[in-house]
């Protein structure tokens, strides 16, 4: 496994305290949710990743860029993408043109891409946006990719640059919408989904929602006001 995965998963198993941190109550103002729905996420507690998964070996076989693993007769090569994850290992076979993509690449979906908790600074979307530059330059167009959702599919580099031109048509739409007006995090929803977020996936769209606007903040096409603790976003 990769290192980096491998010890945020045991991070993620190990934090079972018993009430929610206050990092995750201000991240929940910081998006401008209702009062009403943080009182109820905090009532659902902490640590829902580690009571929803099995518990990881102590110890792991460390597979970094460039790692090569032998299985029967095949050679995998390690590639690492970053941005849906931290650090998200794919395995490529050059001999048989195979890719395991897992969630990195998928052919229908894009993947999400969220700001975390434990890297509340961080600019995944950038990383992101960088990796799809890294897999287009590297990749056979001609492998067949195995991903984690949806069929296996043929054609990465069109696949690769369709995810590209979504994302940074979000980062337009958005820019615009700031343009007519600031907005909280809860604001930005309907310039980067079709569909209403309702309270379950609320966390996810937030974490999104959050990663579309910081790269915005970042590049110098947003900035950034706070307000009684949530976050207005405004264009340049």
């Amino acid at each position: 496994m990769n290192r980096t995965e491998w010890l945020l998963t045991r991070m993620l198993l190990a934090d079972k305290r018993d009430g929610v941190p206050q990092e995750a109550l201000d991240e929940w103002q910081f998006c401008g949710w209702e009062q009403h729905l943080i009182d109820d996420f905090a009532k659902k507690g902490w640590g829902r990743f580690a009571r929803a998964v099995s518990d990881l070996p102590i110890g792991h076989i460390r597979m970094e860029e460039g790692t090569r693993l032998k299985t029967g007769d095949h050679e995998w090569r390690v590639m690492i993408g970053n941005g849906h994850t931290p650090e998200h290992a794919c395995l490529i076979d050059d001999s048989a043109k195979v890719m395991i993509s897992g969630d990195q690449i998928l052919p229908r979906i894009t993947s999400n891409i969220s700001t975390m908790l434990s890297e509340p600074t961080s600019d995944p979307l950038g990383e992101w946006l960088a990796s799809i530059a890294h897999f287009r330059a590297e990749l056979d167009n001609e492998l067949l990719v195995l991903p984690a959702h949806g069929r296996p599919f043929l054609g990465a580099h069109q696949r690769l640059d369709a995810l590209a031109e979504r994302h940074n048509e979000a980062l337009d739409d958005l820019e615009q919408g700031l343009r007519e007006s600031p907005k909280r995090v809860v604001d930005s929803f309907p310039y980067l989904f079709r569909r209403p977020i309702t309270p379950d996936v609320i966390g996810m769209a937030s974490g999104e929602a959050m990663a579309t606007l910081r790269h915005l903040l970042y590049t110098g096409r947003a900035r950034l006001e706070m307000k009684d603790g949530t976050a207005w976003y405004s264009a340049v």
